[in-house]
């Protein structure tokens, strides 16, 4: 539902996205979005992993996906094959919810996809990187839905860790969240 415009929002200091990628067009849709007094913390564009897009069959041909998603939003890389060959997702953290979209889809159409109340949140999976042919991934548990997001090999492993402290903090009422966050902290990660 569209709110009344409040003021473009701050480019937030946590953001996991290709390089020299526009983030104005995104501001300026999710403006109508946001609700007033409520302030961006973070923006990420992971790859949603799921049963249909080859997660846990062919884990080379998964990361080469999660690669092209990532690179088709670069400036320049235009196309509807990319668009149906790729299933990147726009990702907003709040300090009330967790707001996704289809990046092509939000700043052409004003379109958002699922919101996650950050109340709703029950765990957050840190980053984990199994090996060379899986991307770096985390999870997000809510009371309806479990999501887990891959980053490409060219995602910033600082930023993606960013993100998850983001989520984790606003889902700051939940004890599970923080305690993912402190029993990850003791494992390794690549």
């Amino acid at each position: 539902m569209l709110q009344p415009a409040v003021e473009m929002p701050a480019l937030p200091t946590t953001v996991c996205a290709p390089e020299g990628l526009d983030l104005d067009p995104y501001l300026h849709v999710l403006r109508w979005f946001l609700e007033d007094g409520e302030e961006l913390r973070s923006i990420a564009f992971p790859y949603e992993t799921g049963a249909h897009n080859l997660t846990g069959v062919v884990p080379v041909l998964l990361a080469k996906r999660v690669d092209t998603a990532w690179d088709a939003l670069a400036p320049g890389k235009v196309g509807a094959m990319v668009e149906i060959l790729t299933s990147s997702t726009f990702v907003a953290v709040t300090d009330r919810r967790i707001v996704t979209a289809t990046p092509k889809a939000l700043p052409r159409r004003g379109e958002l996809g699922t919101t996650y109340p950050l109340d709703e949140v029950k765990y957050v999976r840190p980053r984990t990187n199994h090996g060379e042919r899986v991307r770096p991934t985390i999870g997000v548990t809510t009371e309806r839905s479990d999501v887990q997001w891959m980053f490409p090999a060219d995602a910033d492993h600082e930023s993606i860790d960013a993100l998850v402290t983001v989520i984790a903090d606003g889902a700051s009422g939940r004890t599970e969240a923080r305690a993912a966050i402190a029993s990850a902290a003791e494992l390794p990660s690549a």
